[in-house]
């Protein structure tokens, strides 16, 4: 079950490389202060060849930031 995999019980749950770093609002407490891309990065090691903030015009059309 997803609780014994990653210690939690809601969804979404985001993984990078099989490691749980949390739910929507905990990747938004990572994007904020500009972290997330470091994070994504090492987790995934050299298996991540590019990561990015995508702007918030192209968000809204991939189902992100509706404001």
């Amino acid at each position: 079950s997803l609780q014994k995999i990653t210690g939690r019980r809601t969804v979404p749950n985001v993984l990078v490389s099989g490691t749980s770093i949390g739910g929507g609002a905990d990747v938004e407490a990572l994007h904020q202060p500009g972290e997330l891309i470091a994070k994504i990065k090492e987790l995934g090691g050299k298996r991540i060849v590019e990561a990015k903030v995508l702007d918030s015009k192209l968000r809204r059309g991939l189902g992100g930031d509706r404001r």
